[in-house]
C-alpha cells in the first residue's frame, strides 16, 4: 500500500485542471507546480491521471451510446413483429367457426351448463297430504 498523499484531493484536482496560456504543457506544470508549492513532477502525474480517467470516461460514453442506439433499435424491430403478429392473428370475435375455432357468443353458450327446469314441489295440505282430495 502507497503512503498517504500529503495533499488532500480536492486540491490534485483543482491543480491538475489548472491550464494556465504556455507554450508547451511542461511549462504550464511547472508554474502551477510553483503556485501551490509542490513538485512539477507530483502535478504532471495527476494530469496524467485525469487525462487517462478522462479519455476512459469518454470511451465509456461512447459504449453506452453505442449500447443505447442498439438497444432503441432492437426494440423497433421487436415493435414492429409485435404488430405483425397481431395484424396477422384473428380475433375470436370474427374467427370462422369452421376453422376449429368459435365465435365468442357461441363460446360463452356453451361453457354454461343448461339450466334445469323442474315442478316446483306442490304445497302439503290442511290434512298433512301432500297431493289434494280428489
Amino acid at each position: 500500500m502507497g503512503r498517504p498523499s500529503r495533499y488532500p484531493p480536492p486540491l490534485r484536482a483543482q491543480a491538475a485542471r489548472i491550464r494556465p496560456q504556455h507554450r508547451s504543457t511542461w511549462q504550464a506544470i511547472t508554474t502551477v507546480a510553483a503556485a501551490f508549492g509542490m513538485s512539477a513532477e507530483t502535478l504532471r502525474g495527476w494530469v496524467r491521471e485525469a487525462e487517462i480517467a478522462s479519455d476512459l470516461d469518454r470511451q465509456l460514453r461512447r459504449e453506452q451510446q453505442a449500447e443505447l442506439r442498439r438497444l432503441n433499435q432492437e426494440v423497433t424491430r421487436l415493435r414492429q413483429t409485435l404488430r405483425r403478429i397481431q395484424d396477422t392473428r384473428p380475433t375470436p370475435a370474427t374467427s370462422d367457426p369452421r376453422q376449429g375455432t368459435t365465435r365468442v357468443a357461441e363460446s360463452a353458450s356453451a361453457s354454461v351448463p343448461p339450466r334445469r327446469t323442474t315442478t316446483p314441489p306442490s304445497h302439503s295440505t290442511p290434512s298433512g297430504s301432500a297431493t289434494p282430495a280428489d
